[in-house]
Order: structure tokens, then sequence, then C-alpha cells
């Protein structure tokens, strides 16, 4: 059988992905330490931990230290041993300290969260794929016991040193970055600088992988075999380099991946066989899935094999059936093929691709051979004489100028950020479905006119080159359709869990999307980790309404941040991915408030304006899907100078469906809401102020008579939101009640008739709790 290796290991893959699928490869040995390290802290705040320090890396504050073989040190000087694989992690800025030492350590232990909004970081199943189980705050090093030794400390003296010569060599961020590029040294970067290359599509340069492994493997069996060293020799060399190189570089699963790779490639030369890439890459994939089945969802290990599959099935087919040919028009079509081949990945983990890209990597990729070598010669050339070191390094700085450069230049450009939102699984299937059906059609094609061609027949296939193109051309905007094109008709309101704080985004039925607030007192960068990432996941490219509803810091600060990082591109649209119509704001007794705001979006040319009661936005008048948001509250003549009071307040309607925002509404300003002739009936109340006991009085409520009580509040925040009374009115009331801090972002989504409402967490656990005690579990 042809290829029976690659078709063994492809089966067997078969059978593990299954196995995952069912929950037979998951563990839950870092849920069962954690749970034994919180025990064991207890009352005391604090754990005291003894463990091998298995990974040092730089970061801008410190050094983070991965530790393994963990032992949990109590008062009688008992030992509670772990599983040696788990690892835990810590900061710290004594830099002694190398992997294999055994260090004693006492922090305050906290295990990962679970993801609690759409498109928010997973830590815990990030951390947990890596057998992590938590990490030690504040951590006080008590003893380190020197234990390293072997080919793991000379690689971290390495990886030290050329770090050090990089600093001495070049400016802080070019050193930085060539660390990242060379040595894995990602964490060190600034994550502005990061962004930048991922916006830029060039971020692929800043992970391990086969760009890096050819790069340095090729080149040393290559050399050897110039001077004439036998293939045995040559491979036992370029093997044992790279697996130090491995070492230095921090195991990465794209840099295992492309050493496995180069291996079967070697063992291709040394046998004088041929090399298949696509048995190396079945190969690749099997070891790395049995060692850990959890790398089946990692996002290095989808992209990577995306990659090297895409070049190894698809970018063939096209060059050959399209009649591609010479070296402009080969990059071309490998770079585009390539974007399209992990275009479901990248849209599934970032939620948003470079159009731009393909030409950028046109230039970076082939220039990489060259920033390489002259980095680490020039590193190595530093040790010795730092004035040497700096003239070798002179292409590094001219070259990660220029990327840059490139990465600033895509930012004029129309769509420098396509905001694709993550896709359905079925989604991602279909179009490899469609991707692969081609390929097989062209090759059928192509088979075709080979024998009519082979038996002095006509020269050309019916179709033609143009006609093969126009084929792909097909294939790729159904690919597109199937990934990214989704239809409305629907409202859906996603409450956001955003800590001591309220952030609502609005996906209305005809197309256009609001947030209704947007700030945290308790989270730091809100835009950045959760509002962001959630109006991204959504496919969410342009806001038509901001809505904020008062000018508490809790209520506006994400919004702020959000607008500070606006950079108007071509036609005004934000270069970042999300662009914003306008900023709606309440009328305000102080002229300070929002002052700042106000300040910044002038600046960036946002339109800003005021809505008091009576105001109202609607859209699909005379539809079936007509919506209106209406605002109930302030009166401008009302006004009392207390924030809370003069809070905005929008009934938002669609069909029978209505919702009722109240910010941050209490006092006297709600009791004359609720005395007003305003039509308050709701399905689903955004309860005020968090909950507090002095919001959503009894009056209110006897008016709104929701079944849906939603509030949004902070764990353990210093208010006691939401207030037992609170609750206690809403539960006689008959409110199913969602509380953020316990059951995550709340999505509501109705078609204007009826209504369905599901958490991101664990809500029949906390319903349960609420329903047996009568009270609100401690958040």
């Amino acid at each position: 059988m042809k290829r029976a290796l690659s078709v063994f290991c492809t089966a067997v893959l078969l059978f593990l992905f299954l196995l995952c699928e069912t929950g037979n490869c998951s563990r839950g040995f870092p849920d069962q330490a954690a749970e034994a390290l919180l025990k064991a802290q207890g009352q005391s705040g604090t754990v005291m931990i003894r463990g091998t320090v298995s990974k040092c890396e730089k970061l801008s504050t410190g050094i983070r230290l991965s530790v393994n073989h963990l032992s949990i040190q109590n008062k009688k000087n008992s030992v509670i041993s772990l599983l040696s694989d788990l690892n835990l992690i810590f900061t710290t800025e004594y830099t002694e300290i190398q992997p294999g030492d055994i260090v004693c350590v006492k922090g305050e232990f906290r295990s990962y969260d679970d993801a609690a909004n759409p498109g928010e970081f997973d830590a815990k199943a990030y951390y947990w794929a890596q057998n992590t189980v938590g990490q030690l705050r504040r951590a006080k090093i008590l003893f380190v016991e020197k234990k390293s030794s072997g080919p793991v400390l000379w690689a971290h003296q390495m990886r030290a040193a050329l770090r050090e010569s990089y600093c001495q060599i070049l400016p802080d961020r070019a050193a930085r970055t060539i660390s990242a590029i060379s040595l894995g040294e990602k964490n060190w970067m600034e994550r502005e600088w990061k962004q930048q290359y991922q916006e830029g599509g060039i971020s692929h340069i800043l992970a391990i992988s086969g760009l890096h492994i050819s790069l340095l493997g090729m080149l040393g069996f290559r050399l050897l075999r110039r001077f004439r060293c036998s293939f045995q020799s040559s491979a036992l060399f370029s093997a044992a380099v790279l697996s130090f190189y491995l070492f230095m570089s921090g195991f990465s699963i794209s840099a295992r991946r492309a050493c496995i790779m180069f291996f079967v490639w070697l063992g291709a030369q040394v046998c004088g066989r041929s090399y298949d890439m696509l048995t190396a890459i079945s190969v690749a994939a099997l070891l790395l899935v049995a060692g850990d089945g959890r790398n089946l969802y990692q996002a290095s290990f989808l992209l990577s094999f995306s990659a090297v599959l895409t070049l190894s099935v698809v970018t063939g087919a096209v060059l050959k059936s399209s009649h591609i040919t010479g070296m402009a028009g080969k990059a071309v079509g490998t770079s585009l093929t390539v974007w399209f081949g992990t275009l479901p990945f990248t849209a599934y983990f970032f939620y948003q691709a470079s159009p731009w890209s393909v030409v950028a990597n046109l230039v970076v990729v082939p220039l990489m051979g060259i920033l390489m070598t002259s980095g680490l010669i020039a590193a190595c050339v530093g040790m010795v004489s730092v004035s040497a070191g700096m003239f070798f390094a002179a292409p590094v700085r001219y070259l990660l100028s220029g990327f840059e450069w490139l990465c600033r230049f895509q930012q004029r450009l129309p769509v420098p950020v396509w905001v694709t939102g993550r896709p359905e699984k079925w989604r991602i299937v279909v179009y490899y479905m469609v991707l692969l059906g081609v390929v097989w059609l062209t090759g059928q094609i192509f088979q075709v006119h080979t024998r009519k061609t082979a038996r002095g027949g006509r020269k050309k296939n019916c179709l033609g080159k143009w006609g093969m193109r126009s084929i792909w051309l097909c294939a790729g905007l159904v690919c597109l359709a199937v990934l990214t094109v989704r239809p409305g008709r629907r409202l859906q309101i996603d409450c956001l869990d955003v800590g001591q704080g309220d952030c609502a985004l609005v996906q209305l039925p005809t197309g256009e999307n609001c947030l209704i607030d947007g700030g945290s007192s308790s989270r730091d960068k809100i835009w950045e980790y959760v509002i962001g990432p959630a109006v991204k996941y959504y496919g969410i490219a342009e806001l038509d309404y901001i809505f904020l509803s008062h000018a508490d810091e809790d209520h506006m600060n994400g919004i702020a941040e959000y607008i500070a990082s606006y950079e108007v591109g071509v036609g005004g649209r934000n270069v970042h991915g999300i662009s914003v119509k306008h900023i709606v704001l309440p009328p305000c007794a102080r002229q300070a408030d929002f002052l700042e705001l106000r300040q910044m979006a002038g600046a960036k040319g946002l339109k800003v304006s005021r809505m008091e009661a009576g105001g109202k936005i609607a859209g699909g008048e005379g539809t079936a899907h007509a919506w209106q948001l209406l605002c109930l509250a302030p009166e401008r003549s009302m006004l009392t100078g207390e924030k809370n009071e003069d809070s905005m307040v929008l009934m938002l309607s669609y069909g029978q469906f209505r919702m009722l925002f109240t910010g941050d509404l209490e006092g006297e300003a709600e009791r004359r809401l609720a005395a007003s002739d305003a039509d308050l009936h709701a399905d689903v109340l955004k309860v005020g102020h968090h909950g507090s006991a002095g919001a959503s009085g009894q009056e209110l409520l006897a008016r709104v008579q929701p079944r849906i009580a939603v509030i949004s509040c902070g764990r353990d925040n210093a208010y006691g939101h939401p207030a037992q009374e609170t609750v206690d009115r809403l539960s006689h009331a008959g409110n199913d009640i969602f509380v953020t801090a316990e059951c995550g972002a709340v999505s509501v989504t109705t078609d204007g008739k009826t209504f369905a409402v599901k958490s991101t967490g664990n809500y029949e656990k906390f319903e349960k709790n609420l329903k047996n005690n009568g009270k609100i579990p401690p958040v």
C-alpha cells in the first residue's frame, strides 16, 4: 500500500481523537491537586511548597519558574506529595535559580479560572493541558538547593548567555524581539509588540517552528556533507544540535513537530529512501498526540499541522493544476494557500485574521534565514566582544525595524484586521471538506489531461489554466462564506462578567450592534481581556452605538481604554479591528462628568451625542424585525448631581420581548421612575447598582414584573453585592436570578416571541444552592 505508515498513523490518530472526544483522554489530576493545595492553605491564606524547577522564563517583570515534583510542607513537618508531572508557576526577581534546582517557596495559591465570557482566554484549559495546576502569588523563596546539571542546565545557561548578549549588542526592543524569535522568549516581549506582529499576520515568526528548525538543521547537515562527512555522522551531529536547540528554546509543540519531521527526513537520507512529507506529518502528529491527547486541542498544534498539511496537500495541487510557474508566482501561490489552510484555526482561536499577511509574508519569510543566522552569530560574537557583536547585529536591527514598518504600513491599508468571529466546529469541518474536495477534483482533471497528452491528444484540458484558476477562486469564496456568513434575525444580549462593573453586548436582529456600559473596578484592562474579545468572538467589526449610563469608572473605564487605543485608519475605521459609529451619553449635572472621555473621543474624530428621557433609537421599522431602544431616564430638568440617581435607563423592545437596563439607578430617582406613566413591564431586568440594597426596590419590581433578573457584580467585592434583601425581593417576586460572579456571562436570545437564557458558568449548581439555602452564596 502506498504510504502505509501514513495510513496507519492516521488511523491511530482518528482512534485517539474519538477517545478524547468521549472524555477518555482527559485528566483530573490538576483538579485534584488544586483541591489538595487549597485545603492545605486553609484559613492561613498561604501554603508552603517544595519542588524541582523544570523551566525558567524571562518576563518583563522578573523570572517565571515552573516547578514540578511538588510536595506540600505543613507546620508539622509532614509532607503531602503530588504527582511528579504536575507544575506550579510563580514569579520571582531571584535570578540565580536554574532548571533542576530544588526550591522551597511560600505563597498564596490560586488555581486558574474557566473562561467566564465568550471569547475570553480560558486559562484553566490552557494551563491544565500543560499539567500546570495553578500559581503562587506573592511568592517568597525560603531556600534553594542547587541540583542542576546535565544537558538541561547547559541549554539554560546557553539561552541566558545568548539573551544577555542580545541585551548588550541591541536596543531593548530589538533584543527582546530577537530573543523571542531565536530563543522562544516570547513572554519577555511587551504585549503590544506581540499584538503588532499578530495584527500584521507575521506572529508565526515568534514561535519556534519548522522555519527555525529547517534553517538550523538543514544548514548544519548540508554544511557537513559539503565537507564530505558521511551521512551517518552528519545526521547524528545535526540531530544532536537540534535536540540541544529544542531544550534551549522551550519544547513548544510546533518545535517538537518540526524536529520529528526533520528526524524522519534525516532517517530517509541515511537509509537512502525518498522523503515523504505526509508520512513525516502523520508520524509527528501520532507521537505528539500519543504523548498527550490534549495536544489535539492546542492552538499551536492545530495551526502548525494545518500549515504543513496545506503545504503538502493543497499548495502543490493549486500550483500544478493552475499552471503557476516562476519563482514569484509560486511564492504568491504558496503564501495564499497557507493563509487559506490555516484560516479556520486562526479564526477559531483569535477571532481575526490579517488579509495583507499574504503579501507581508512574501517579504518576511525569505528574510528569516538572514535574521536568524545573523542574530545567532552576532550573539555568539557579542559574548567575546560587544563592539564586534554590534557590528554583526546590524542586519538584525534593520530587519526588525523593517518588519515593524511593514506591520504599521498595513494599518494604512483598507481592512488591516479582518474580524472573523469564532466559527462553529461544523463550519471548520465543511471548510476543509470543500478544500479537499476541490483538491481531488482538480487532481482528476489534471490526470485526464496528462493521459491525453501522453497519447498525443490535446495539449490542454477542456478548462484550461484560467478555468482551473476559476475553480480555485470559487472554492475559496465558498470556503470563506461557510466560515463567516451567519444569518441574523435574532436578538441576543450578553451580560458580560466584568467583575465589579457592568457591560452588556446587544446584537440586534437587523444587524446593528451596541454596548451598554463597559467598565470594572476589580479587573484591569477590561476591554483588552474581556469586552474586546467578546465583541470579536461574535464577528462584530463595528459597534453602532456605545451607551454609557453614567460616569462611574466601573461602567466606563473599559470604554475609555478602548477609545485611548483607537487608531483611525482608512475610512475612519479603527485599525485594530473594532470601530464605533456613535457614543451616547446621558445629560449630566456636572461638566466634569465624561470630560476626559469626550476629549479623547473628539481627538479621534468619534461622534458623541446625548440622550435623555423620551429619546429613542430604532431599526427595522415596518418589518417583522423592528426593534427599539427607548430612554426612560434621566430628564434633564430632574438631574440631582448624584451619578447613580442620574443613570441612563433604557428599555429594549423586540416583538413581544422587553428588557430593562437600569444602570446604577437608586433612591428618589428610582421611585420617581416607578411612579411614572412609562410602560415598565419587562421580561428581563438588568438589576440596578449590582444588586445593592438601595436599588431595585419593591415599587420598581411591582411595575416591571420581570421573569429573569441579572445581577452584575464581582467575586469577593467589598460592597457586599448583591445584598441579601435585594435577592429576597427578587426571589419573592418569582424571578430566576443570575449573578455574573457565579454564573459567568449571561446570554439572552429571543425571536421576539419566546426567549432563552443561558450562562457560561454552572448555573444549575448556583440555582440549587439558592433554592436550598434561601441565600445567595458568598461572592
